[in-house]
């Protein structure tokens, strides 16, 4: 499902995969698993039924207690922009 949606992000930019970069948001140990099997890097945030712990466990990239902080957001975003995953060829 990760892989068809940026997919389709891919094709509304008119972009290849080569050319864009994907952030996975998600709340439990399986949304990073997800990512992380389709090769994207994560933002886990503990607001669902995993806590700060599981979620830095599982192998998230970022994590965050939730989203109040639009700093936190906003510099684990530039982080991202300026040292993004290699995103696998999915055309």
């Amino acid at each position: 499902l990760l892989t068809a949606g940026a997919k389709k992000g891919y094709q509304a930019a008119n972009k290849t995969s080569k050319e864009c970069s994907v952030l996975v948001i998600g709340d439990t140990v399986l949304d990073v698993r997800a990512a992380r099997k389709a090769g994207f890097k994560v933002l886990a945030v503990a607001t669902g039924p995993s806590d700060v712990s599981e979620l830095s466990a599982s192998g998230a990239d970022y994590v965050l207690p939730d989203l109040s902080s639009t700093r936190d957001l906003e510099n684990i975003l530039m982080s991202f922009e300026s040292n993004p995953s290699p995103t696998p060829n999915r055309e």
